[in-house]
């Protein structure tokens, strides 16, 4: 995925916040741009988003 705004890649773009949803769970994420996008990844959310702590 690239940012629609730049095309910088979005694995570069810092996370703003993760969040666990109805449907799994979403990450803000802001680009090197300025602009911010939300991605919906597959998969199981990290401890971030999950309300839990790692370790």
């Amino acid at each position: 995925m690239r940012c629609a705004r730049c095309g910088w890649p979005a694995e570069e773009a810092r996370t703003e916040s993760a969040h666990v949803t109805s449907e799994g769970w979403v990450r803000y994420r802001r680009c090197v741009c300025g602009a911010v996008f939300v991605e919906r990844p597959a998969g199981r959310a990290p401890d971030a988003a999950n309300g839990t702590r790692a370790g």
